[in-house]
């Protein structure tokens, strides 16, 4: 018994996380919203940029505040490189309708009324 050594403990949290191979590289990204909020609703917020990355994080910018916010949170935005990113809700102030006339409404909350007949077109 005197002979006897304890054994080092075996590291069971080794293994990395999966991190989605588009996370490393993309420019924007979504962020998903963790509430309980009424149906219809959008799940993911953004496209915002991302400023800084490391393992399991990204450093993103909302709202002009730097946030840091886990990779489990994230959904990479596929955007097109002849497309500029507006992060900003430009339909706010330029909206049309489907008679082509141009639509001012005041947008509370970043949500758009939708009625029926409308189709809204952003101009950029």
């Amino acid at each position: 018994m005197e002979a006897l050594r304890p054994v080092p403990p075996s590291n069971h949290s080794a293994r990395t996380a999966f991190v989605h191979s588009g996370l490393q590289t993309t420019s924007h990204v979504f962020v998903r919203t963790d509430k309980v909020k009424p149906p219809l609703t959008p799940l993911y917020t953004g496209p915002f940029r991302v400023l800084e990355r490391s393992d399991k994080f990204l450093t993103v910018d909302v709202q002009n505040v730097p946030q840091r916010i886990s990779m489990d949170r994230l959904k990479s935005a596929y955007i097109p490189p002849s497309q500029q990113v507006q992060v900003e809700h430009a339909y706010a102030n330029r909206l049309m309708s489907n008679t082509g006339t141009q639509v001012n409404i005041a947008v509370r909350n970043q949500q758009v009324p939708h009625w029926r007949g409308a189709l809204w077109q952003i101009d950029s």
